[in-house]
């Protein structure tokens, strides 16, 4: 999966769950605002990456800064204290990453590598990555 396809995949699952939860409350909020927070999210995400990148694989980091905006932006999620993830060695490999990464692990969005490695530049498969997106979107319950 790509980056691009892992951003819209993000904002789909969103917008289902929202419609979803929506129906089953019997509640009916305005469809503009979802599109102008994703769209905020997705303007976000572009300011990070460039057209090429785009095309790319999602390693751990892209997918903990990805996912980090979804949930401090859109989901409006406050961040935690770092536990675990002051034990994670390569926290800081990528200095504008290490929140994100701190809160999507400290949050179980996102699993470590091992104990103490959070494995950065790995890729991340399909399953993975969908896995991930299902556990940030039940945070909204």
């Amino acid at each position: 999966m790509s980056i691009e396809e892992f951003v819209d995949y993000l904002i789909n699952e969103y917008e289902v769950f929202s419609d979803t939860k929506k129906s089953l409350q019997a509640h009916n909020s305005c469809r503009d605002f979802e599109s102008e927070t994703t769209g905020f999210f997705w303007k976000q995400v572009m300011s990070i990456y460039s057209d090429k990148m785009f095309a790319l694989p999602v390693t751990r980091k892209d997918a903990a800064r990805i996912l980090y905006i979804f949930y401090r932006e859109v989901l409006k999620m406050p961040d935690v204290d770092w536990n675990r993830a002051k034990n994670l060695k390569d926290i800081y490999e990528c200095r504008v990453c290490a929140n994100a990464i701190a809160q999507m692990y400290e949050n179980g969005i996102l699993e470590a590598k091992a104990e103490d490695e959070f494995g950065t530049q790995g890729i991340l498969t399909e399953k993975e990555l969908k896995g991930s997106v299902k556990t940030l979107m039940s945070m909204m319950n």
